[in-house]
């Protein structure tokens, strides 16, 4: 069966929640990849350019995704919560139905749940987080996590540690084993939104010291790190990652895929 849907993923990126999702969904689609640079580790491709991903969409940004539509022009379609619900919504709705129990765009609290996870992952957690990576990047962080600075950037990225805590929490309790429970009990789109921004968050808290994460109040916790450790055992996780080329990651030996982008596997 051939497929309209078209992902351009980057290497290393939250593209892997649309590969994710795409993997779990089981539906066809075509998948294009573009290297980053290999000393900065910036997409190659400049906006404007008109090359690569910038022939995509003028922003040259990914996660990127083109589609057909209904008269039968291609169009883009950008942003990750934005790529996330179009995926759910146009892919394959009778796969989505099957996966998630219940019809994407029903008026109910279990699809607003995955509608809020898919915007929360992007507008809070990676919102958050964004700033205390240009401030590791940068070296503008302190050893003991002690300056204003950190402490501002900590402040909203404590209070959505504290939910994905609660709500993993909520769904252990239930027998499940992501962020919101799901017919099977498994990982599901909330799953794929949120991957990014906390492994992220979890691999810079990681490696500063332990001073500076209690100072901060950014220590991650143990069931989001055991969320992590099962992600990295998913096996549609590890087909997502695997289908990535470029460096290979290779979880046997504790690598991880923010480690790919930061250059941290060894």
């Amino acid at each position: 069966m051939s497929s309209s849907i078209t992902l351009h993923h980057l290497e290393a990126s939250r593209s892997i929640a649309a590969l994710w999702l795409l993997e779990w969904l089981g539906a066809p689609y075509k998948l294009i990849q573009y290297p980053r640079h290999p000393e900065t580790r910036l997409s190659v491709d400049a906006a404007f350019s008109q090359k690569g991903l910038a022939s995509v969409h003028p922003l040259g940004r990914s996660p990127a995704l083109t589609d057909l539509g209904d008269d039968g022009q291609e169009f883009a379609v950008l942003e990750t919560p934005n790529i996330l619900e179009h995926l759910l919504r146009h892919l394959s709705p009778e796969h989505t139905k099957k996966r998630l129990g219940f019809e994407f765009d029903e008026r109910s609290k279990r699809a607003q749940d995955v509608k809020f996870w898919l915007a929360f992952s992007e507008g809070g957690l990676m919102l958050h987080t964004l700033p205390l990576f240009y401030a590791n990047k940068g070296k503008a962080l302190t050893e003991e996590g002690t300056s204003l600075q950190e402490q501002a950037i900590a402040r909203g990225l404590k209070v959505d540690l504290e939910w994905v805590e609660r709500s993993l929490r909520e769904t252990k309790a239930k027998g499940g084993k992501g962020i919101i429970q799901t017919l099977d009990g498994g990982f599901g789109p909330a799953d794929f939104g949120a991957i990014f921004p906390l492994e992220f968050l979890s691999t810079i808290a990681d490696n500063r010291s332990e001073a500076w994460r209690q100072n901060t109040g950014l220590n991650i916790s143990p069931a989001i790190k055991e969320w992590l450790n099962e992600v990295r055992k998913d096996s549609l996780y590890r087909q997502a990652v695997t289908k990535e080329s470029g460096e290979v990651v290779d979880f046997n030996k504790g690598q991880t895929y923010i480690g790919k982008l930061m250059r941290l596997n060894r």
